[in-house]
């Protein structure tokens, strides 16, 4: 099993970080992005997501060698008081399916979910068929996997996560439809964030 840990993020700026210039801002930034290069991590994906929700302005993905390099970086950023200027959310995982994927616009969508008692209860042979028809319908719609992980190790609440792309947002309403037609709610607990692909200045 590879030794890589894939931290799937999410955050937006606190009070005291949208009071920094955009000089300070950018020196923040390129402090952040010399540790991480300095441990040997790599930014997988980054997303823009304010239009989708309230709450997160940015999310993404980063890959480290290691937790020890994970836990070094982390530790260099309590030192540039990081964490005063940006609220985040992290979840760690080990990679089941890494797709490298051409990402000119489609919609991503951040997805993190753990099985129902309803989904562990379900005999073998209509779980098999139910996934079958899902990942038919994923496929027919032009969506993509492009990163899933296994995560339960890291935290008691979700039991993978990972990265799907759609063509539009049409396809992802469809998407969606279908999972109400197959009672997948009912078997799979989901939380997912929208997002397009982060471009920047």
């Amino acid at each position: 099993m590879s030794s890589f840990i894939y931290v799937m993020w999410r955050a937006t700026p606190r009070p005291n970080g949208n009071e920094l210039s955009p000089e300070e801002q950018s020196a923040v930034i390129k402090q952040h992005d010399e540790s991480l290069a300095s441990v040997g991590g790599e930014t997988v994906l980054k997303l823009n997501t304010r239009w989708s929700n309230e709450k997160w302005q940015s999310a993404g993905v980063v890959k480290y060698p290691g937790l020890d390099a994970l836990q070094k970086h982390t530790k260099n950023l309590e030192s540039l008081n990081w964490f005063r200027y940006l609220e985040t959310e992290t979840l760690l995982g080990n990679v089941l399916l890494d797709e490298t994927a051409e990402l000119s616009n489609p919609i991503c969508v951040m997805w993190q979910l753990t099985t129902r008692p309803e989904g562990y209860a379900l005999p073998s042979d209509i779980r098999k068929k139910k996934f079958m028809e899902k990942d038919s319908s994923l496929a027919r719609l032009g969506a993509k996997k492009i990163l899933q992980l296994n995560t339960r190790w890291s935290n008691e609440k979700w039991q993978y996560a990972g990265i799907m792309t759609y063509p539009s947002m049409a396809a992802l309403q469809k998407q969606t439809t279908v999972f109400e037609d197959l009672t997948w709610y009912r078997y799979i607990k989901t939380e997912t964030l929208l997002g397009i692909k982060h471009v920047d200045a």
